[in-house]
């Protein structure tokens, strides 16, 4: 897997912070359902290979941290991985006193 993406800050002040990203990542999956060739190759080669997936992703995400009062801080974030699926998807949440 490949990737590699950017973000900058939407809004920045002294209480407020809110990030956006965005990046593109590859992936390469190959499974092997066979015996491996010999004599043995590096890397390995297979007599038959099951399954290869490739594919292109854009991932998207936000951040963002308000602080409410001297003690008291709220982070969130959203991860989307893809496009593809947007049921799919990655959020956190945190209160921090």
């Amino acid at each position: 897997m490949y990737g590699g993406g950017l973000g900058f800050h939407a809004i920045k002040s002294d209480s407020t912070v809110l990030d956006l990203l965005a990046g593109l990542n590859y992936t390469h999956e190959t499974y092997s359902n066979g015996p491996e060739v010999m004599p043995v190759t590096v890397p390995p080669t297979f007599i038959s290979y099951g399954v290869t997936h490739r594919f292109l992703a854009l991932t998207l995400g936000e951040e963002l941290l308000h602080e409410v009062g001297k003690n008291t801080v709220i982070t969130k974030s959203y991860i989307f991985p893809g496009p593809v699926d947007t049921g799919e998807y990655r959020a956190t949440f945190d209160l921090v006193r």
